[in-house]
């Protein structure tokens, strides 16, 4: 449960860089501000493969020179990883919720739910 928590919070840290490194590079912003971003993914990426080594060669450490679009990008994908596997376990949750609740709920009269 705690781990699951903290990946939850590191996947939101990087949604927020994606963001944040995807409107920098609109704006034109300086090459302290992308290394900013690619050390904040690389920290990240560094405590998921501590937490969940399963996927280390899926993701690689970002090189220090990266730009913020290279950034937005391997944060996108690295959150799109996670999001996607967390939306697989809640349609099964949800299914079995679903099942569930169909069989616990008194019928009343005049309305049936199937």
């Amino acid at each position: 449960m705690e781990r699951d928590r903290e990946v939850a919070r590191l996947i939101s840290v990087i949604r927020i860089t994606a963001k944040m490194a995807m409107r920098l590079a609109w704006a034109g912003a300086g090459p302290e501000i992308g290394a900013f971003c690619v050390g904040q993914y690389n920290r990240v990426l560094t405590r998921l493969n501590e937490l969940d080594p399963q996927f280390a060669p899926f993701f690689q450490v970002l090189p220090s020179d990266s730009s913020l679009n290279v950034a937005a990008m391997a944060c996108r994908q690295l959150s799109a990883y996670y999001d996607d596997s967390a939306r697989l376990s809640n349609r099964r949750h949800r299914r079995e919720r679903r099942a569930h609740r169909a069989h616990s709920r008194p019928y009343r009269v005049g309305y049936v739910r199937f």
